[in-house]
């Protein structure tokens, strides 16, 4: 599978901003999850809670300079051109005239209200009141970008289905992989630091997220087994197309990160629990998981980036095998799925 470079932009562009937002909402839910692991030690609370502050500034930048870069690949894609990612015309016919225009003047001012409240609150920390509003934010960019998406080519009540489905899946994605970086620090730190009290509150930390992540999981695996079977529509797309094989990749990717969250959860964490010699090392190999489970979600999520630019599995193999239907190859054919939320009188009227 080749992508043009066009389309290897917006690939870029989409997994800028599916690494950021999750982050976000990730990184801002495991702060106020861990709130009360903290509260009681002072100089542990200060450390966690200036990197999480530097982590949600830089994911907040990150966030609003790729929905910007997203505008401009979508604008581009219309017109044919990369002239058109700086054309005035296109760009209001983009957001003014198109769902996914619509959709984005709504996503940059949350990315701009999110990137402003990341920056007050890197300059006065311990306040919940600014963690819980950055949970909220960020968790309306998670779910919006569930109209960016295959979802949004359905019609009626499928159509809203799929959506909200699509919605769930994010964020119970974002709970989980974006939670795992905190979670990494404050491992890393029992590692390093000979204070106790980066155990305690490790082991308790780590008590809330699981808890937590347990649902998550159990949302990510029947929203996206669903939805993914409704793109694919039978086992032949899944290998004879590019959409199939990489969202068998995705699997493989995700089943793989299950089985770290498994042995984490039900082998490493009762030896934690327990007041005996092997807690540390428990907490090294969990530690070490960990870390393999980040390297596995930023797979997911390339994998997810370009899922969002390929035509799903049934219209691959449908286009493919009649008389007639569009030649996939197809610069039309390719920006029309690439651009799934762009109308397509639109899309005529754009300037070449």
């Amino acid at each position: 599978m080749m992508l043009e470079p066009m389309s290897a932009v917006l690939v870029a562009a989409r997994l800028a901003q599916f690494a950021a937002v999750t982050v976000l909402f990730g990184a801002a839910l495991f702060r106020l999850l861990a709130a009360r692991s903290f509260r009681t030690c002072g100089e542990i609370h200060e450390v966690m809670d200036a990197w999480l502050q530097r982590l949600l500034l830089g994911a907040a930048v990150i966030s609003f300079v790729s929905s910007v870069a997203w505008l401009l690949v979508q604008s581009a894609l219309m017109s044919e051109g990369w002239e058109g990612a700086v054309s005035g015309e296109v760009l209001s016919t983009v957001l003014l005239q198109t769902e996914f225009g619509q959709l984005w003047i709504g996503r940059l001012a949350l990315s701009s209200a999110v990137l402003i409240l990341a920056v007050v609150s890197s300059m006065r920390r311990g306040h919940n009141a600014g963690s819980a509003l950055m949970t909220g934010l960020s968790a309306l960019l998670v779910v919006s970008l569930a109209g960016t998406g295959h979802a949004v080519m359905g019609i009626g009540t499928a159509r809203d289905v799929d959506v909200t489905g699509q919605a769930v899946h994010l964020v119970a994605a974002s709970v989980w992989l974006g939670g795992l970086l905190p979670l990494g620090f404050l491992l890393r730190k029992v590692q390093t630091e000979t204070d106790p009290a980066w155990l305690a509150a490790a082991q308790s930390a780590l008590s809330r997220f699981s808890q937590v992540g347990l649902v998550a999981v159990a949302a990510l695996l029947l929203t996206g087994l669903t939805a993914s079977w409704s793109l694919v529509g039978s086992i032949g797309a899944l290998v004879d197309t590019d959409y199939g094989r990489v969202l068998l990749a995705k699997l493989a990717f995700v089943l793989a990160m299950i089985g770290l969250a498994a042995t984490n959860r039900f082998w490493l964490m009762p030896r934690i629990e327990a007041d005996s010699p092997s807690r540390r090392n428990a907490m090294l190999r969990l530690s070490r998981n960990v870390a393999l489970e980040q390297a596995l979600g930023l797979a997911v999520l390339v994998a997810v980036s370009l899922l969002g630019t390929l035509p799903p599995g049934h219209d691959s193999e449908a286009a493919a095998h009649a008389e007639g239907k569009p030649d996939l190859a197809a610069p039309a054919y390719a920006r029309a799925k690439i651009l799934p939320v762009v109308a397509v009188d639109v899309a005529q009227r754009a300037p070449a």
